[in-house]
């Protein structure tokens, strides 16, 4: 890094050196994977916003900025395995000899909220380009939401028959069920790749009557891969029913899945989609193209009729 700051500055100083501020979006598929899990990977989508800074020297890019990533994925964990609980008694005072319920078709949404700070190299040839690097996302506050079917059966003790729909009893078919909270992801570091077109005019010469273009536009696809841990493993209960009187249908405590423990070893994070950019070139610093010493601008002698530099 320390190398790649002084560079910087010293191709800075060089008058073919170009600097540009510009904005960015890009948008795609959003996955989580899980590491050793039963889950499969999440399906969803994001989209990310931000500004950039880049270097330009000969077809060396050099590319910073920041910008903020929202996105939503899910999981899909499908049906869990019954719970079966004892002394619960119904809203009419029968006491079962078991109450079984299960969470069928359940879905855990989550919702990102993200500051993303990229650092990125690369190089230009012709209309090709391709930047590679990473990328930090910080996580600012994620949302989850927990969504299934409630299927609940019970016998009574004095009745050798398993119930089922019978709602005056706590007995439902098919109940829906949803539960939201917050959360928040780890700082995760993305390995980045960008590949991608330069837009519209390219100049391709030096000279004074070479047309010029300070606004350059790109249409890259990427990929962001996340190589480090972001979920916050946690001692909660995927589905847990509290063992009380049952109102009219039953009221679970939620918990999100990667909330819960051994769920999964890892969840690495992985972004793919497309990326537009609009860069606006800086102003170079003014030259000097007829000075004296000390860069004072060339003045005529006056009456004598002769130059200053004719004297030299």
């Amino acid at each position: 890094m320390l190398l790649l700051v002084l560079s910087v500055g010293e191709l800075s100083a060089r008058t073919h050196v170009k600097h540009y501020l510009g904005v960015w979006g890009e948008a795609g598929e959003w996955t989580l994977l899980p590491q050793k899990s039963d889950l499969s990977n999440s399906l969803g989508g994001a989209g990310a916003l931000g500004f950039a800074y880049e270097l330009q020297y000969g077809g060396f890019l050099f590319d910073v900025g920041v910008g903020a990533k929202a996105g939503y994925t899910s999981f899909d964990v499908g049906n869990m395995l019954p719970q079966t609980l004892r002394g619960v008694t119904d809203p009419t005072g029968w006491t079962y000899e078991y109450y079984k319920i299960m969470l069928n078709k359940r879905k855990d949404g989550y919702t990102d909220l993200a500051v993303q700070v990229p650092l990125l190299l690369g190089a230009q040839f012709g209309r090709f380009y391709f930047l590679a690097g990473a990328k930090v996302d910080a996580s600012m506050m994620t949302w989850t939401r927990v969504s299934g079917e409630a299927e609940t059966s019970g016998k009574f003790a004095s009745i050798d028959q398993e119930f089922r729909d019978m709602p005056e009893h706590g007995l439902y078919s098919g109940q829906e069920l949803v539960s939201r909270g917050k959360t928040a992801f780890k700082l995760n570091v993305n390995a980045s790749l960008e590949i991608g077109a330069r837009l519209g005019y390219i100049q391709t010469g030096s000279g004074f009557d070479v047309p010029k273009s300070k606004v350059q536009y790109r249409l890259a696809a990427f990929v962001d891969y996340g190589l480090l841990d972001i979920h916050k493993a946690q001692n909660k209960i995927a589905v847990q029913f509290p063992a009380e009187v049952l109102a009219e249908a039953p009221h679970p405590i939620v918990a999100d899945i990667l909330s819960t423990s051994n769920i999964a070893k890892a969840v690495n994070n992985l972004f793919v989609g497309v990326k537009f950019t609009v860069l606006f070139e800086l102003p170079a610093p003014g030259t000097c193209v007829l000075c004296r010493d000390g860069h004072l601008p060339f003045k005529s002698s006056g009456s004598k009729g002769r130059s200053r530099i004719e004297e030299d």
